[in-house]
């Protein structure tokens, strides 16, 4: 059994796969750097790997404009006072863009598109992604 969190788990959890190639379902948020992203992706080579990301539009799309924020990270609980403002926002939208472009990118390098969930699933479309490898 895995003993770490994220990639570094995904990565433990590659070692335990015995055997010829496996189909290997990933559901995560994804939030790793690009190097944790790559180990992980690179661990899981042999297997036909289905990168199926959740994203929840309300962590970032729905934070104020202005404020003061208090977050805390849900993996590492460790807490951040923000000031927000429309241009910190902006640039957290664009980040998160970018990464979604990287993590599809590698998903889609490894043999399958990357699969968002974002808010609710669209059985529809994930019925057309499990069947042919891509949605429409």
């Amino acid at each position: 059994r895995p003993t770490r969190q994220g990639a570094g788990g995904i990565v433990e959890a590659a070692g335990l796969i015995a055997g010829g190639r496996k189909l290997v379902a990933v559901i995560s948020d994804f939030l790793w750097s690009e190097q944790e992203l790559s180990a992980a992706f690179e661990a899981l080579a042999q297997h036909d790997v289905l990168p199926i990301e959740i994203d929840d539009s309300s962590w970032l799309d729905g934070l104020p404009e202005w404020g003061i924020l208090n977050l805390r990270d849900s993996e590492t609980n460790s807490r951040r006072l923000v000031v927000m403002r429309p241009a910190v926002k902006q640039a957290w939208q664009a980040r998160d863009r970018a990464r979604h472009s990287m993590v599809a990118a590698r998903a889609s390098g490894s043999g399958r598109d990357l699969f968002t969930v974002r808010d609710t699933i669209a059985w529809d479309r994930f019925s057309a992604y499990l069947m042919y490898g891509s949605t429409p």
